[in-house]
Parts: C-alpha cells; sequence; structure tokens
C-alpha cells in the first residue's frame, strides 16, 4: 500500500468541517485504518484504529435490514450517530442515498439529516456527492476540543458539499474534495488472490487506510468509507 506521505492534502478553505467536533484534527494531517470484521449473513462489524494501534471507534449492523443502519460508537462504546440508507421511489432505486442522524433526534429535527449521500455514478469507480451540515465550532473554540466534548448549542450550521471521486478502475484509491481542495485520502488495500478487483461475496475483510487533513473531523472519514464499503468500493 502506499505511504500517505504521497498524498498532499489541504485544510479546508473555510474552516473545520464537522459532524463531531471533538474529532476535528487539529494539528497536522491524520491517518487511520478502517478494518472490516465481519461481513456475514448477519452481521457487519468495522474497527476504527489510529496509527499507533488505538482503537478511536467502531462500527456495526445487521448486513439485511430494510434501512441497513449502522451504528457508530466511540471507543467507550458511546453511541456517536447512525447512518441509514434511503428509501427511494423504484424509478429512482439506481440512485443510493444515505443520511446521518445524531443520538436523540426524532425524525424532521435538526440533527436527524446532518449528511445526505447520493451516488452520481457507479460505472469504473464511484462518484458520491455528500451535503453535509457542518457542526464544527467557531475557530476560535477548537483549541478545546482535542480534550473536551463541544456543546451543539454553540455550533454553527454552514451547508457544506464534498465531492467523493474514485481514481483507479481496481477501485483502490478515492480522494474527497471541498471547494476544489483535497481534504480526505482513502487507499483501500489490495487483495493478491483477486489482483485488487473487490470480490462481493461474504468473508472477505478489507482494510482503508485514511488520510484526513487538518480541519476535519475523522468521523466523517469514516463515514465515507463505510458508505464505499457498502458499495463494494
Amino acid at each position: 500500500m502506499p505511504s500517505s506521505k504521497f498524498c498532499p492534502l489541504s485544510p479546508p478553505a473555510k474552516g473545520p468541517i464537522a459532524i463531531r467536533p471533538q474529532y476535528i484534527v487539529q494539528d497536522e494531517n491524520t491517518v487511520l485504518h478502517v478494518k472490516e470484521n465481519n461481513y456475514s449473513l448477519a452481521r457487519r462489524d468495522f474497527t476504527v484504529r489510529k496509527a499507533n494501534g488505538q482503537t478511536l471507534m467502531t462500527v456495526s449492523g445487521k448486513t439485511l435490514s430494510v434501512n441497513l443502519q449502522r451504528e457508530f460508537l466511540d471507543a467507550s462504546g458511546l453511541p456517536l450517530f447512525e447512518l441509514r440508507k434511503r428509501q427511494y421511489p423504484k424509478k429512482l432505486s439506481s440512485s443510493a442515498g444515505w443520511s446521518l442522524a445524531l443520538p436523540g433526534s426524532e425524525p424532521g429535527q435538526d440533527y436527524d439529516d446532518v449528511l445526505s449521500a447520493t451516488f452520481k455514478s457507479f460505472w469504473v469507480h464511484p462518484k458520491l456527492d455528500i451535503k453535509l451540515k457542518n457542526l464544527a465550532p467557531p475557530q476560535h473554540m477548537l483549541r478545546d476540543t482535542a480534550d473536551s466534548a463541544v456543546d451543539l448549542a454553540d455550533s454553527y450550521h454552514e451547508n457544506v458539499l464534498l465531492q467523493v471521486r474514485g481514481q483507479d478502475s481496481a477501485r483502490l484509491t478515492t480522494h474527497v474534495m471541498c471547494e476544489g481542495r483535497k481534504v480526505i485520502h482513502i487507499r483501500r488495500q489490495s487483495d493478491e488472490l483477486t489482483e485488487s478487483v473487490y470480490p462481493h461475496g461474504f468473508g472477505y475483510k478489507p482494510e482503508w487506510e485514511v488520510t484526513v487533513a487538518r480541519g476535519v473531523d475523522v468521523a466523517l472519514a469514516v463515514v465515507i468509507v463505510v458508505i464505499l464499503a457498502e458499495h463494494r468500493y
């Protein structure tokens, strides 16, 4: 797998972007490893670790369900948010969409649809657009977010568009762009037995190396990886 030092990133032009402000990268680019632990007829689980091997969060959910809910938990097991597959009319079934809700939110509430993601193309490599209600606090508050949770009441909303674009026919590398800047680099580990092609059978356990720019929420990066995984990218 190529080293992340060959993946230059830039902070977002208009300041930090986040769905969970306590996970905003503070100083320099951060490297994560997302590992799929279980993919069976019953469950699908992921573990997210820092470069030093420390567990940062976990993701779990039923493999087959109406909305394909995926629950994201922090290292202590507390809920962070839930990712859900949207249901479209039959004529739009080829357009896969996802939404994200924070814990305790009810349908129609402010934090019920923090993120919405829609694939624009499935062929050759992924082309996905993500609309985000930015919950990052003003920059002068960021100095304390690494050690304490940020009160969402003090956060501001700003609509952000992220463009997720595959870079190769083997579906190994994906860039996430924000206003022309690359803010996340995703690299899936190739599999020698399948010559880098992502197999569709149960039991395959891929791993992704994710490099996240300063000012970007690593939880947001993990959401993007899980969406790609659900569509076999």
